[in-house]
């Protein structure tokens, strides 16, 4: 079984990295595009077995699986671009955008019957720790809905909601922790400019210590 991802940064890059080291596929069996040639060097120098190409035809010409995770109002050109493969080959398709609907997919695809998935993991799959929420169009099979939980099981935990729960979901689990986290560096932060040390300071600086 082969797999295309298409785009290559945070969450494509991640992704690839974390497959590659799993036991759905094999390295060789993925295939990874992506504009930016200096983006696959260093995913091809992390994992000198995975296929990389600047062209998206060439990376879905014998996919099994295809992943766009590229940003939301690129989805559109990108899945039309690869229209006429996707026709023949008939790939499950998952997508890694925010707000992207099954609907939105159809249209793309000019067609209904594709077995869809929708996937919002966050950047912690880098580390094999993303809570990844994923929902199924009523097309998708049992065994690819088995295989798809399989691959994100293994980067973090699979957790299968509706796909009317994917806004609220992606809140709570992508945006709401990023924002948690940038407030963490805002307090840090003012700490340090308030007078406290951070723990690399020296123990004799201060008795306050952050």
């Amino acid at each position: 079984m082969k797999i295309a991802i298409i785009g290559a940064g945070n969450m494509g890059g991640a992704t690839a990295r974390g497959l590659a080291t799993g036991t759905v596929f094999k390295a060789a069996e993925i295939t990874v595009s992506e504009p930016n040639k200096e983006t696959l060097a260093k995913i091809k120098a992390d994992v000198p077995e995975i296929n990389i190409t600047t062209d998206n035809l060439a990376a879905v010409a014998d996919a099994d699986v295809v992943v766009t995770a590229v940003k939301p109002w690129l989805v559109q050109p990108v899945i039309e671009g690869i229209r006429p493969t996707l026709a023949k080959r008939r790939p499950l398709i998952i997508s890694i955008a925010a707000g992207i609907k099954f609907a939105d997919l159809n249209g793309f695809l000019a067609d209904d019957t594709f077995q869809l998935v929708s996937v919002i993991p966050n950047t912690a799959i880098a580390i094999k720790q993303s809570p990844t929420l994923i929902a199924f169009n009523d097309k998708v099979s049992d065994e690819n809905k088995a295989l798809v939980k399989k691959m994100f099981d293994e980067l973090g935990s699979a957790i299968i909601i509706d796909e009317k729960q994917m806004a609220a979901g992606t809140a709570v689990t992508s945006c709401g922790i990023a924002y948690a986290f940038e407030y963490i560096k805002a307090a840090m932060q003012a700490a340090i400019e308030l007078g406290f040390y951070t723990r690399s300071a020296p123990l004799a600086a201060s008795p306050s210590r952050v």
